[in-house]
């Protein structure tokens, strides 16, 4: 619902209630300001994403032991690049949850054997 909702904008969840499906993200709410905050611009994530994987060149790390490493003051960040780089399947974690590694993915490790 609206006042339960913390990530999408308050105008286009007003519009899309009265089947306004083309309004545009309106900028000044909460959550348009949250968002622009929380926005990374494109070197911001290159420089996060060559660290993280320097970091893990070595080996896997849990997330706190990235965090150790990276030396970050913005963990947000850091965390959001990590998620992309999992869906993205660039990263892997061994298990969910704070215990896991973080490791990169091996070329062609995601390959059924079986489909060769």
């Amino acid at each position: 619902g609206y006042a339960g909702n913390t990530t999408n904008c308050r105008a286009q969840v007003i519009a899309n209630y009265f089947n306004d499906s083309a309004a545009k993200a309106c900028g000044i709410c909460d959550n348009c300001l949250e968002n622009k905050k929380n926005a990374l611009a494109q070197k911001d994530f290159s420089a996060l994403r060559s660290a993280i994987t320097k970091a893990l060149f070595q080996g896997p790390l849990t997330m706190h032991e990235l965090m150790n490493q990276l030396d970050i003051i913005d963990e947000k960040k850091v965390w959001r690049v990590v998620e992309h780089l999992l869906s993205e399947k660039y990263l892997e974690m061994s298990e969910m949850g704070f215990g896991g590694k973080l490791s990169i993915k091996k070329k062609g490790q995601d390959r059924n054997p079986a489909r060769f």
